[in-house]
């Protein structure tokens, strides 16, 4: 991943660090001393950039209903993915297990470890990160075709020259094409005039002899 990673995450309240998972032993006891100084009576959210005092990570912290998420991450990991973290697992941790429950240690450890792998990992979790993945995939893409093309020993000015060539031909083979529904709708045309010469010849003929035969009866 080019972008770090969250590596660390937990969940406190007013009695302390409850439940936690860490990629980094060193940061544990920073997160630990936050816990202190975090007033769970209050919903809020704050951030802190890396510094040697949170051993080069950046920390996250969201407070909702007296209990507090947390998060580091490294610091080329973008804080908005962070938050968005720190909400999806206070909106289901509860499905989890309790907090306040031995029982449950294991099964929320393992839920907000793989939450950590989740966002550190998968671009579609955040859609600017996504483009920027999505970006450097097609200019990886065009590099591998540029260099296709010159181990070909094909030259830029050959691909120029082949480009024009076949911008010449578009354009002969619309000129054709054109000329061809011109001429095609001449022909319609001269069709459909022959068609209704014939017709009124024959309306002639019959008209003619019908007047004959008229004349002949009356006679």
């Amino acid at each position: 991943m080019s972008e770090g990673k969250i590596v660390f995450s937990g969940i406190a309240n007013a009695s302390g660090l409850k439940v936690y998972s860490s990629d980094v032993p060193s940061v544990n006891s920073v997160i630990q001393a936050l816990v202190q100084s975090i007033d769970f009576q209050i919903d809020q959210k704050r951030s802190f950039g890396a510094a040697p005092q949170t051993k080069n990570h950046t920390i996250q912290y969201l407070v909702d209903n007296e209990v507090a998420f947390i998060s580091a991450a490294t610091p080329d990991f973008p804080h908005r993915i962070c938050f968005k973290f720190l909400q999806d697992i206070s909106s289901e941790y509860k499905s989890i297990g309790d907090i306040n429950s031995s029982s449950s240690q294991r099964p929320l450890q393992a839920f907000l470890k793989k939450k950590m792998v989740h966002y550190s990992t998968d671009t579609s979790v955040d859609q600017i990160r996504h483009l920027n993945s999505q970006v450097s995939e097609v200019k990886n893409i065009m590099h591998s075709n540029i260099e296709s093309v010159l181990a070909r020993g094909d030259s830029l000015e050959s691909i120029v020259t082949k480009a024009e060539q076949l911008e010449d031909k578009s354009v002969v083979f619309h000129k054709r094409a054109k000329k061809l529904k011109c001429a095609m709708l001449r022909e319609n045309i001269k069709m459909c005039i022959l068609l209704v010469a014939i017709i009124t010849c024959v309306l002639l003929v019959l008209a003619g002899g019908l007047s004959g035969l008229i004349y002949f009866l009356v006679k």
